[in-house]
């Protein structure tokens, strides 16, 4: 009986090995790669001399695909736009509950209103640059999945300042949080094209991250950080400093001017 057990164990030993060369060719046969049972993450490739064999570990890629890394970020940042939305939900129920009709509940939720408003507006914004920039990209060199991953967290925060905007009296801690983390989005944006731009091995064939686009992500955090230092130097402005955003094209506008006039000269 025991004696049958060995064998039956050899067999299914023996099927095991063989069904992994057989889905993996490049690693078995004449290459003479084969599965190490005691290490079935791990590939015993080549044979060395001696008497023992080397356990190579399957590296893990430094230049991959970018499609898994976008399809993350498009979900992750069309989940933080859904969350926007739940303060303004939690407040029908509570409207309800006081027995307020629809024009009292928006009345006291104007604050939560714009504030919703405000922030799909620059979330939909900082995707929409984030979607063009990877449209231009088809392999990740390192350092950008770290990076988007920052992007993607302050992304996902950001409903967060949104709720404390609408619900808690404005101050400067709170224009600080609320636009410090814009300001972080924006600045990551900046920082993964300078990235690529400097990586042009990893830009679709015919595709090209230009200057302009660099231009264009730091004038924007520029704009933002000129927004936070206005409402803090002029508390009364609060939010309407945010209205500077709107100087972001011409800047963008002027900038790439004086860097052309500057590559002729």
């Amino acid at each position: 009986m025991a004696r049958n057990h060995r064998r039956c164990c050899g067999l299914t030993s023996a099927a095991t090995t063989l069904l992994f060369v057989r889905s993996h060719p490049n690693r078995g046969g004449r290459s003479g790669g084969r599965l190490d049972q005691r290490h079935p993450e791990s590939i015993r490739y080549p044979r060395v001399s001696g008497p023992q064999e080397a356990i190579v570990k399957i590296p893990e890629a430094v230049d991959a695909p970018i499609e898994r890394l976008v399809f993350f970020s498009d979900a992750a940042v069309a989940i933080a736009l859904t969350l926007l939305i739940l303060p303004l939900m939690d407040a029908v129920g509570e409207a309800d509950r006081a027995g307020l009709t629809t024009a009292d509940y928006l009345g006291e939720n104007v604050a939560r209103l714009g504030s919703f408003a405000l922030s799909f507006v620059l979330i939909a914004r900082f995707w929409r640059a984030h979607h063009l920039l990877f449209a231009a990209v088809e392999r990740e060199p390192r350092g950008l999945f770290w990076l988007n991953m920052a992007w993607l967290f302050s992304v996902v925060f950001l409903p967060v300042t949104t709720a404390i905007t609408g619900a808690l009296p404005t101050d400067a801690t709170q224009l600080g949080l609320y636009q410090g983390t814009m300001i972080t989005i924006s600045a990551l944006m900046a920082a993964m094209t300078i990235l690529l731009k400097r990586h042009p091995e990893a830009w679709v064939t015919g595709a090209e991250i230009s200057i302009e686009k660099v231009h264009s992500s730091l004038v924007f955090t520029g704009a933002l950080v000129a927004s936070l230092v206005l409402a803090l130097t002029i508390p009364q402005l609060g939010y309407w400093s945010l209205l500077v955003l709107f100087l972001a094209r011409p800047g963008h506008w002027l900038v790439d001017r004086l860097a052309r006039t500057n590559r002729t000269t």
